[in-house]
């Protein structure tokens, strides 16, 4: 048995893995603009900075499999709740993972005694890790909830008492004893010339007891002392200036007693063998998986503590269409935000919304420039990406319904400006995301089509939003084009299966200072534009007056 066999933090079973790993193969066709319209890469940079491709890989997947994403998010909570998984557990994993990597370097059989008792030291540390696991299990399970890992600890509370797990202590435990007892000394004859050139050496006596010379001036000379035994001047300097490498008297030595050491290199090598087919290819995956659930946590935990929040959406059918968010703000807006002012808090960092798509399932958002309807866009995006990897999303309370793909078309800002290239590859880029959509889907657009003139912007815009109307797409238009929403009022006489709404960037009347809150209104009759002009900008009458005219 492997540990993937038993558990897997990422999938309850091998037919949902499975069933992931087809769904990631099937969307390779899709575009993956998402990926930097939602900069979804900053995101995983958040989440996992050592290895933010693992939560990419996860948001390629985007996956739709409900029982999976609970699964995940009860193993988040389970990490939430209980910190000494990450703080005391996840060290033990580490240094079993660590373990694991200097077993695997040893593959050949120990050809020396230095390299043989690095190895029984290893698979020594090994047994102890286990051991160490199972105890805290039985300190903490009274916590653990989550069926991730209580498979986990049922894995290796069981690995003790597994046939393979079994030969590997006893293997390791024989070895010990009958190392210790077979070689204990060995003396070495030398015949020397005439000139006291050494001439021939071989083994002359193996013993199973240390040699403790008599104690003449000779001796003194060859030997030196230590706790009252005595011991070889050059061995003792050997050994220490080459603690973790045999040296060539070692090697040549366990050469030379072939006879003797050919069994306990047999041994070690059988009882590696064991452990690797046991446990040794899966454990860097299990590492990788707690990796993901500790970086999450941690950054849930940053979050909380500049006072905003985190939660756990509650997942829906993707038939149901459901998003309904509360507080919910950007994250990438937030982590620029918190590192520019460590001070503020809350609302003062970032502004937080709602939004509901029970009754509209497209919006049209309208407002100031510079008021925060891409960064809400983007948001609302996120929300959707990130419950779909199966973590906690930056709302007070979330329900979500999966969706089957998150298409996104954000023009570059150079992109803007009446051009009829940049307006054929805008309108080729939509058509595909036509070609792809279905009632399933999630729609985001910003400032599209606004690459020819106003009155064919408003026009080809109508289209398009019939289109994801009648599709029934859920979704949002960040646009200039106010009056949209008349049209936008006539499609819903269509019955089409998504209604469209309007959300609107609010800024205060009196100062025109962006407020960043989006209010569920229709669009305002005047541009804010004139508004700001009223109140600051130059009036015919002052300037009459001031010349007396």
């Amino acid at each position: 048995m492997k540990i993937t066999d038993k558990i897997n933090l990422f999938y309850p079973n091998d037919v949902k893995q499975k069933y992931a790993y087809n769904r990631r193969v099937a969307l390779t066709k899709y575009p993956k603009e998402y990926l930097e319209n939602l900069e979804a890469e900053r995101v995983a940079m958040m989440l996992l900075p050592q290895n933010p491709d693992k939560v990419l890989g996860l948001m390629l997947e985007l996956n739709d499999d409900i029982e999976t994403l609970n699964y995940r998010l009860d193993c988040l909570e389970d990490f939430i709740r209980q910190p000494k998984l990450s703080d005391t557990f996840r060290k033990i994993i580490r240094r079993l993972s660590d373990n694991n990597k200097e077993l695997d370097s040893g593959r050949t059989i120990p050809n020396s005694f230095m390299e043989l008792k690095v190895r029984m030291d290893e698979l020594g540390v090994f047994l102890d890790c286990i051991d160490e696991i199972g105890a805290f299990y039985e300190s903490n399970k009274h916590t653990i909830r989550s069926q991730a890992m209580l498979n986990l600890f049922e894995f290796f509370v069981a690995l003790p008492h597994m046939q393979e797990f079994i030969t590997v202590k006893n293997n390791l435990s024989e070895l010990k004893e009958i190392f210790s007892k077979t070689i204990r000394s060995v003396k070495i004859g030398i015949n020397f010339t005439h000139d006291m050139t050494p001439d021939v050496c071989g083994i002359v006596e193996i013993s199973s007891q240390k040699i403790y010379p008599k104690d003449n001036v000779l001796n003194r000379i060859l030997f030196k002392s230590g706790s009252g035994d005595m011991q070889f001047e050059g061995e003792e300097h050997v050994n220490s200036a080459t603690r973790n490498q045999p040296t060539d008297m070692d090697t040549a030595l366990f050469k030379e007693l072939d006879k003797y050491t050919r069994d306990f290199s047999r041994r070690i090598s059988d009882a590696i063998k064991n452990y690797r087919e046991l446990f040794f290819n899966d454990i860097n995956e299990l590492e990788h998986q707690l990796d993901f659930y500790d970086g999450v946590v941690n950054f849930i935990n940053y979050v909380r503590s500049r006072g905003l929040e985190m939660s756990r959406p509650k997942l829906t059918p993707m038939a149901d269409r459901k998003l309904t968010l509360t507080k919910t703000f950007d994250l990438c807006f937030f982590r620029q935000a918190s590192a520019a002012d460590y001070k503020k808090f809350g609302d003062d960092l970032v502004v937080r919304n709602n939004i509901d798509m029970l009754n509209e399932q497209f919006y049209i958002i309208t407002g100031a420039n510079n008021g925060g309807k891409t960064t809400f866009a983007r948001g609302i995006g996120l929300c959707q990406l990130l419950a779909q990897i199966g973590v906690y999303v930056p709302a007070e309370s979330a329900e979500i319904s999966t969706a089957d793909y998150i298409f996104t078309h954000f023009p570059k800002e150079e992109e803007v400006g009446i051009d009829s290239s940049r307006f054929t590859t805008e309108i080729k880029q939509l058509r595909e995301i036509c070609s792809l959509i279905t009632p399933g889907s999630m729609v985001i657009m910003n400032e599209s089509i606004q690459s020819t003139t106003p009155d064919e912007c408003l026009e080809i815009a109508s289209r398009h939003l019939e289109i994801l109307a009648a599709v029934g797409v859920r979704g949002m238009y960040v646009t200039h084009l106010n009056g949209l929403y008349s049209k936008a009022l006539e499609l819903n006489e269509k019955n089409y299966p998504s209604k469209i709404g309007s959300l609107v960037s609010t800024v205060d009347e009196k100062s025109g200072k962006r407020l960043y809150k989006m209010e569920k209104k229709p669009p305002l009759t005047e541009s804010m534009a004139y508004t700001i002009y009223d109140n600051f900008g130059a009036k015919l009458e002052d300037v009459m007056k001031r010349l007396g005219v």
